[in-house]
């Protein structure tokens, strides 16, 4: 749920943010999008959450390089492409 729209609007709610109505969502009840908007924009909430999601997914992807056992480091790769190898 992290990185879906339900996730961006749960942190936006959690930290105490309201239905937004503004020119591009009038009469619209908050979705991601418009908190995606309200960040750049230049809203601080918005852009703490934004900010936030982009740090997770960041470290998702940093984790699952750094676990990842079964992959050779990169100089053992192109040693095996080289050897015909892959």
């Amino acid at each position: 749920m992290v990185l879906t729209s339900p996730g961006i609007l749960k942190s936006w709610r959690e930290s105490g943010g309201k239905n937004t109505k503004d020119a591009k969502h009038s009469d619209q009840e908050t979705n991601a999008i418009a908190i995606l908007d309200l960040a750049q924009a230049g809203d601080a909430r918005a852009k703490r959450i934004v900010r936030k999601r982009a740090e997770i997914v960041a470290d998702i992807i940093v984790r699952s390089f750094l676990d990842s056992e079964s992959e050779p480091d990169p100089v053992e790769r192109r040693n095996w492409r080289a050897s015909g190898v892959d």
